[in-house]
């Protein structure tokens, strides 16, 4: 790792805007939001399972790019897949509690 990748995030995205034509600015910097759970400062407690960017600005913007590259519409989707999941989620949560119940009875 470069001293200077965690010590200038707002310099090296400057450069990955500028290497990429393909990535707007907007949607890399809701990317970096985004991925910043693959780092220490992730929500939940997960960050031990999940770091994989050990807080670096940098890197997390990385992916966040690589991403972008490969899908401009990449953190649009994955907003409406983790929506659905949630959905889905809930759904499963009320099937099993109504199971419970009718065991019960």
């Amino acid at each position: 790792m470069k001293k200077n990748d965690s010590k200038k995030p707002k310099k090296c995205i400057k450069k990955l805007l500028k290497d990429s034509e393909k990535v707007p600015e907007r949607a890399l910097k809701k990317g970096i939001k985004v991925e910043r759970e693959h780092g220490p400062q992730a929500k939940g407690g997960i960050s031990n399972k999940t770091d994989v960017t050990g807080g670096n600005k940098c890197k997390t913007a990385k992916i966040a790019a690589a991403h972008l590259k490969e899908d401009p519409r990449y953190y649009k989707e994955l907003a409406k897949m983790e929506k659905k999941l949630e959905k889905t989620k809930r759904k499963s949560k009320i099937k099993t509690k109504n199971r419970e119940k009718s065991k019960k009875k």
